[in-house]
């Protein structure tokens, strides 16, 4: 009787602290949620200003563990340059998709925009799910859409504070005249409040016999430097240090962050040369003489340098990888002399010709004769015997 008293004790004991537990699990799990958080730098934005619009996701109760968002913003009013690497965006929609860690409870996205048109611009998170990394449970849809001002002209300067100057570009210092697509820019020799593209670190190039600074792709190799054009419009720009040229540094996203290249590429077979805007800038392109015309092939690097053909999506905005076959013809095979055909060999040539056979035969004939030997002298016994 005791021992089965002191089992249900212990039984009883069990099932309490499992009522104790599973309702402050419950409880943790409910508590935990997700908000999503939006910032515009520089607060003041005019018209042909690049400006970044950061969105930080943040949870309490929970880290995250994964997080999916669809983004939109205003295409007539500002235009997408690049962003973090788990974003993507194109024609005035995109999205984030990224993993988290244990220790992870905000996650932060810069996206790097242009403004092309005043008035007011709106951007927002139309939608999003963050999964926790513990408990495996939705966390919230957290939401938020604000509005960008944009204004005229440059950004608000002091007259007084800024000292007569006989440079082509107002406020700039000695910029360095360029040209770059039919069209004259000139290179910034400052990159003070610039914000570089994801991947880039500020280093320092040749342009002549002058130092400028650029941004250099720390995986792509990529130097990028700072420029702003006639009209007053700021954007980076690759340079070609081979050809001492500039191309336009243009990104699309497609489930990473490619770059459009100039250098290195020869016309595939079947195709024709074309040139296609995206994000505003002009991109070389490859077009089939005969097949759909919303699909062009494309030369572009990926976030790790490697570079290669793309087949690029106008109206989707999207890349997908290429295999295109080489326009070289394959070398010919090397001519393998035939060889004259032999005498074929008689036995006794065989037989010197393979030591291991000759071998052999040696052996045998050696058995034999001992054979032979012995039958001889058991005769001659047998017939002395008789």
């Amino acid at each position: 009787m005791k021992n089965q008293r002191g089992f249900r004790r212990i039984i009883i004991g069990i099932l309490l602290v499992c009522l104790c537990i599973f309702p402050a699990a419950a409880g943790a799990a409910a508590k935990a949620s997700a908000s999503v958080q939006m910032e515009v730098a520089p607060s003041h934005v005019a018209n042909g200003q690049v400006f970044t619009v950061t969105i930080t996701f943040v949870s309490t109760g929970d880290s995250i563990g994964a997080l999916d968002a669809k983004i939109s913003y205003d295409s007539n009013k500002m235009e997408y340059l690049y962003g973090s690497n788990a974003v993507f965006a194109s024609g005035g929609n995109g999205g984030i998709s990224d993993s988290g860690s244990e220790n992870e409870f905000q996650k932060s996205y810069e996206l790097t925009f242009r403004a092309k048109a005043e008035g007011s611009a709106s951007f927002a998170v139309s939608s999003s799910e963050v999964v926790g990394y513990t408990s495996g449970q939705d966390l919230g849809a957290p939401n938020k859409k604000i509005s960008i001002a944009i204004g005229s002209g440059s950004p608000e300067s002091d007259p007084a504070e800024t000292p007569a100057s006989s440079s082509p570009v107002p406020g700039e210092e000695e910029p360095i005249e360029m040209q770059a697509d039919g069209k004259t820019v000139y290179v910034l020799r400052s990159l003070e409040n610039v914000t570089l593209p994801e991947g880039y670190v500020a280093g320092m190039l040749t342009l002549g016999e002058e130092e400028v600074p650029c941004a250099r792709g720390e995986k792509t190799g990529l130097l990028l430097v700072y420029t702003v054009d006639t009209s007053g419009q700021y954007a980076f720009y690759c340079y070609n240090a081979a050809s001492g040229t500039l191309f336009p540094f243009v990104t699309v996203a497609s489930s990473g962050s490619y770059v459009f290249l100039r250098e290195g590429t020869e016309i595939p077979e079947g195709f024709e040369e074309v040139s296609i805007q995206i994000n505003g800038a002009q991109v070389q392109a490859w077009r089939q003489t005969s097949g759909p015309q919303d699909f062009y092939l494309v030369y572009a690097m990926d976030e790790e340098g490697r570079a290669g053909y793309y087949m690029y999506d106008a109206g989707e905005g999207t890349l997908q990888r290429a295999w295109t076959e080489t326009v070289e013809k394959p070398a010919e095979p090397e001519a393998v002399p035939t060889p004259a055909p032999q005498k074929p060999m008689g036995y006794l040539e065989t037989v010197a010709s393979q030591p291991l056979l000759f071998a052999v035969l040696a052996v045998f004939t050696a058995a034999v004769v001992v054979l032979l030997v012995l039958v001889i002298v058991q005769a001659r016994k047998k017939k002395k015997h008789f």
